[in-house]
């Protein structure tokens, strides 16, 4: 079963693709939905003086495209809701190709922990998989990297010990995390025996 068909009254044109139904509107329906699409605003925030042929074209493209969705919209709602085989088969179809193509996933964010589907072939995710550590030149120094976009000094002032400290160590009905255990640690720290023993 092929993934779309074009629903012009009479037409039995059908495509394995959204761009192949596009450039089919554009080639033997664009005069039933030229006067609709005129009408549609600029989908694109690029002035009308920098904007390229080609994306005029894909402009046009869009607005024929939205029209022709739209017009599907009203006719559809004018009738009783569409249940059938045909439409069961066809949205099965695309869901298990979506499925082996692109599968899904849930990724965690780094920052606050949130969990957010992420779908690869999709182009607007509200999550996206990066590399959190950039080297800035050839050098192995520590300043010769960032950490998601950040020097270590701008890393410290969110996620250091005594950013953590200052926002979390004495919060009321919790324990007080304040200036013992700071100097506790620190003078850990400062143990060359203890890091020799650790490391």
């Amino acid at each position: 079963m092929p993934a779309k068909h074009c629903a012009f009254a009479g037409c039995s044109f059908t495509a394995a693709s959204a761009e192949d139904l596009q450039a089919h509107l554009k080639a033997q329906h664009e005069a039933a939905l030229k006067t609709a699409a005129s009408l549609l605003p600029i989908f694109s925030t690029t002035s009308n003086a920098t904007r390229s042929p080609q994306a005029e074209t894909q402009q046009w493209m869009l607005k024929l495209q939205s029209a022709y969705n739209e017009a599907v919209a009203v006719k559809s709602r004018e009738s009783a809701p569409l249940a059938g085989l045909s439409i069961d088969r066809r949205c099965l179809y695309a869901y298990e190709k979506n499925l082996q193509e692109s599968p899904p996933e849930a990724l965690i964010c780094f920052a606050c922990a949130r969990r957010f589907p992420h779908v690869p072939a999709f182009e607007r995710n509200d999550i996206a998989w990066v590399h959190p550590l950039t080297r800035v030149d050839e050098q192995d120094a520590p300043e010769s990297h960032k950490f998601l976009h950040m020097n270590s000094n701008e890393l410290a002032d969110i996620m250091g010990y005594d950013a953590y400290l200052s926002r979390y160590g004495s919060l009321p009905g919790g324990p007080d995390l304040g200036g013992s255990t700071r100097s506790r640690v620190r003078r850990l720290e400062g143990d060359g025996e203890l890091r020799k023993r650790v490391g």
